[in-house]
């Protein structure tokens, strides 16, 4: 897809909505649909309203249906101005695009000024892995070098788009993680992919992100990650823990007793712990992202 905005626009739309979050009404809902304690699908939908004084206010809507027997997401947005109709689109892909920035965004927020001599992990290699590596090469363009794991061990698009932008990248096995700076999980796994022994092994100061998992109780990483005494975590928003499931168990139990949200590091209201041993940033999809993508789509 040749996106009709730069990877730098739409991240630089995105702090903006998210330092402006009172400029909207934000909301997102979640229904699920099972048969017994068996997980059969849900409805996500996103809703935005903006108020334009004495003008007509704006509303936006993203709707999402999921189910376990084809494991797709469709995405449609919407868009009302008016009393009418202004914009009508299929979003699926621009879902992956909206959330693979955020890789290289939340690493600008956090101060991050070379990606040189870094070594970066990228766990999946599906269509949101291969826009964090566009939008990551777009942000840090001195990127030279990535390792990747997946199912498949082949680099597939991945590679391509790697190749694509001159980076050199090697698939790698998850026997040793102790030398990586940041960790980017785009993975489609119904379990834990960072497990108990690479919980030991990570790197001090190392950045880990982990994005949402439809129908997981766990996501990408084991609860032990979710400690505020190992981990600086932060999360999207405050709504993040009614999808993320392992974070809302590690809150509930006070392991997670300190959890920042992305709107803080953005207005620079955040004060890392330097005892922790690294970061780690959970996201499930915000409005905020929504809003912002289609803020520059209706520009188009």
């Amino acid at each position: 897809m040749d996106l009709p905005f730069s990877y730098q626009q739409l991240a630089i739309k995105i702090s903006e909505v998210f330092t402006h979050q009172e400029d909207y009404q934000l909301a997102k809902h979640i229904q699920e649909f099972k048969n017994g304690d068996t997980y059969l699908g849900d409805f996500l939908v996103y809703f935005i309203f903006e108020s334009h004084g004495e003008n007509p206010p704006t509303f936006y809507t993203v709707n999402s249906p999921y189910d376990m027997v084809t494991k797709k997401a469709p995405q449609q947005a919407l868009v009302f101005e008016d009393g009418k109709l202004i914009f009508n689109e299929d979003y699926t892909e621009y879902v992956t695009v909206r959330t693979g920035v955020m890789d290289g965004l939340l690493l600008k927020a956090l101060q991050v000024k070379s990606l040189t001599d870094k070594k970066i992990l990228y766990l999946g290699t599906g269509p949101v892995a291969q826009h964090s590596l566009k939008a990551l090469k777009e942000i840090y363009p001195e990127i030279i070098q990535v390792d990747f794991n997946n199912r498949t061990k082949d680099s597939g698009k991945f590679g391509d788009i790697a190749k694509e932008l001159d980076i050199t990248i090697q698939y790698v096995d998850l026997s040793d993680v102790s030398t990586y700076d940041y960790i980017f999980c785009h993975t489609s796994s119904l379990d834990p992919v960072l497990t108990d022994d690479h919980f030991k092994q990570i790197k001090q100061g190392a950045l880990i992100t982990t994005y949402v998992t439809m129908g997981s109780e766990n996501g990408e990483i084991i609860d032990a990650f979710y400690d505020n005494t190992q981990a600086n975590i932060i999360m999207d928003w405050e709504q993040t823990p009614i999808m993320a499931k392992e974070l809302k168990r590690a809150m509930d139990s006070g392991k997670a007793n300190n959890v920042v949200v992305l709107n803080d590091v953005l207005n620079g209201n955040y004060k890392s712990n330097s005892n922790a041993r690294y970061t780690l940033y959970r996201s499930v999809g915000t409005p905020m992202q929504n809003v912002a993508l289609l803020k520059i789509l209706l520009q188009k």
